[in-house]
């Protein structure tokens, strides 16, 4: 069995679940895919120490295995404290759109069902995203980008905002993200005329 080498993770994509690691001694970095981390209680950062076991694939290529972070604590903190400091934007956004669709029914008369759906999709999405993060950790089939932005043109954007700061899914992406804020908006926009036209019909 090779022995455990050292070194510092250099390049790290959250979305695609795959980094590379610069060894001790400063040869070519190595290639790692989360699902070959050990201690998974955490999600990889860049200038992290590590420990690993070297191998190769098919085609001969080097590929770290069996990794260990070398501080766990800090790895814990990273893990559970951050996410819970980056929530606290997206839950406010998404409390404050609830208030006003909320007031909306009352002021514009908009519909209680429209409340409902977006609660449900918000919910339902972010249970998708929770799914599709897990999947991307495993290697396993991912859900697609096509699926998930139509979700959150239905309504489930709100949950899919929450989804991404809890998780640290889909944020790195800028062609999703601007996808994303443009879903956001053109679902607003909808959103709004609708509610014009509910208005219209109570005076």
């Amino acid at each position: 069995m090779a022995m455990q080498q050292k070194g510092i993770i250099k390049t790290w994509r959250d979305d695609k679940g795959f980094g590379f690691i610069r060894p001790e001694d400063g040869s070519k970095e190595i290639f790692f895919h989360v699902s070959d981390i050990i201690n998974r209680q955490a999600r990889p950062e860049v200038n992290t120490a590590v420990r690993y076991r070297l191998t190769y694939d098919q085609q001969q290529r080097p590929r770290a295995i069996d990794i260990y972070f070398n501080d766990l604590s800090i790895g814990a903190r990273s893990g559970a404290a951050r996410p819970l400091k980056l929530l606290i934007m997206p839950l406010i956004v998404v409390s404050l759109f609830f208030l006003v669709l909320i007031l909306a029914t009352v002021v514009v008369h908009l519909s209680v069902f429209v409340v409902a759906v977006y609660a449900v999709i918000s919910i339902l999405t972010f249970r998708t995203y929770r799914k599709d993060k897990i999947r991307a950790e495993l290697g396993q089939w991912r859900t697609s980008e096509s699926w998930l932005h139509l979700l959150e043109f239905l309504g489930g954007w709100p949950g899919a905002l929450i989804a991404q700061s809890f998780y640290r899914h889909k944020t790195i992406k800028s062609a999703y993200q601007a996808v994303y804020w443009m879903i956001i908006l053109l679902n607003l926009i909808v959103l709004t005329l609708y509610s014009l036209v509910s208005a219209s019909l109570f005076k």
